[in-house]
């Protein structure tokens, strides 16, 4: 397994042998993100699909740890995939986000691209909490 290495100046991760492992890191940002409540969500504040570092500080701005009171409790609301109000779908997304921050992977923007519809229908039909 590789050490992951972050380089603040080139904003790169590269491994212990230093080949590239992706750039622009997710993890800059993570403990300064602003926690943005479901309130405030806009259909117009959602991140373009393919802009891979606002799609994530989206992500980062709900907090199902916290929201849900412990990881095991957040996965299982994913794992339910009810996906009826704007929290289901903001923490399926927190979660994948995590999950491709961890392994190293952008599968988080998929998991957005699947999302983006249901998201909007939400802010719609204010299915908030």
């Amino acid at each position: 397994m590789y050490l992951i290495q972050l380089l603040w100046a080139t904003q790169q991760c590269v491994s212990k042998r230093g080949a590239l492992l992706r750039s622009a890191p997710l993890t800059l940002g993570v403990a300064k993100m602003k926690a943005l409540p479901n309130e405030e969500v806009k259909k117009e504040l959602l991140p373009n699909v393919e802009d891979r570092t606002a799609v994530f500080s989206f992500a980062m701005s709900f907090n199902g740890y916290n929201h849900f009171g412990s990881f095991e409790a957040a996965s299982e609301n994913v794992k339910l995939r009810k996906r009826n109000t704007l929290t289901d779908l903001r923490n399926e997304l927190f979660m994948s986000a995590r999950g491709s921050n961890h392994r190293g992977d952008d599968m988080f923007l998929e998991r957005y691209k699947e999302l983006l519809p249901l998201i909007k229908e939400a802010i719609d039909t204010g299915r908030l909490e």
